[in-house]
C-alpha cells in the first residue's frame, strides 16, 4: 500500500516463508512464482529471483507482466548473454504492447549502459511522446537525453581530435641492441 510502513526483515521472511510453503503446494502458480522473484530481487537475493522469474516465465511465457519482471531480473545479474535474452524478452513485450513504457525504460537504460547513446536516446524520446510534456517523468526523460546526447557529442569529438602520445626511449648505457630488431612501446591510460 502506498504510505504503508516497508516490511521489517522478521516480515519479509514470514512472507517468503509462506510464499514458498503455498509454491510448495501449488507449483505451477505463475503469479506467486512472480511474487516470490521480486521478493528475491528487493532482497538483492539474485539466484531466488532468477530461479522464481524462470519458473514463473516457464509457466505462462506469454504474459507480459512476466516477461517483464523475467528480463528485469536478468539485466539485474550483469551476464551479457542473459542481458541479451532479456533484450529479447523487452522487445516481444514492445511487439504485444507498444506503449509499454516499462519495457522501453528498461531497454533505454540497458542501451546507455552498453554505450549506444544514439539507441537510448530513440527509446527515451519515444517514451516522451507517449507520456506527453505534463507528465512529471518528462523533464527526467529531457535529462537523460541531454546526458545520451552529450555522450553521442564526446564521443564524435574524440573521435574527431585522436589523442597522440609522444614517446622518447632512453637506454641504460649497459643494455646492448642487436643490429637487426625492434622496440615494442605499449601505452595504456
Amino acid at each position: 500500500e502506498q504510505g504503508a510502513e516497508p516490511l521489517s526483515d522478521a516480515e519479509m521472511n514470514d512472507l517468503t516463508l509462506a510464499l514458498r510453503t503455498r509454491l510448495h503446494d501449488n507449483p505451477n502458480d505463475a503469479t506467486g512464482w512472480l511474487l516470490l522473484g521480486r521478493i528475491g530481487m528487493a532482497n538483492r537475493d539474485a539466484d531466488t529471483a532468477q530461479g522464481a522469474m524462470k519458473r514463473a516465465y516457464a509457466l505462462e511465457p506469454g504474459n507480459p507482466e512476466i516477461q517483464l519482471s523475467y528480463a528485469q531480473t536478468l539485466m539485474l545479474i550483469g551476464d551479457p548473454a542473459k542481458s541479451d535474452y532479456a533484450r529479447q524478452l523487452l522487445r516481444n513485450v514492445i511487439k504485444q504492447d507498444h506503449t509499454n513504457i516499462r519495457a522501453m525504460s528498461l531497454l533505454a537504460f540497458d542501451s546507455f549502459e552498453r554505450g549506444d547513446y544514439s539507441q537510448a536516446v530513440s527509446y527515451w524520446t519515444m517514451m516522451k511522446r507517449m507520456i506527453g510534456e505534463d507528465d512529471p517523468r518528462a523533464k527526467m526523460l529531457d535529462r537523460s537525453i541531454e546526458r545520451a546526447q552529450a555522450q553521442i557529442t564526446q564521443a564524435s569529438e574524440q573521435a574527431a581530435n585522436p589523442k597522440t602520445v609522444s614517446v622518447k626511449v632512453e637506454l641504460d648505457p649497459s643494455v646492448t641492441l642487436p643490429s637487426q630488431g625492434i622496440v615494442i612501446v605499449s601505452v595504456h591510460s
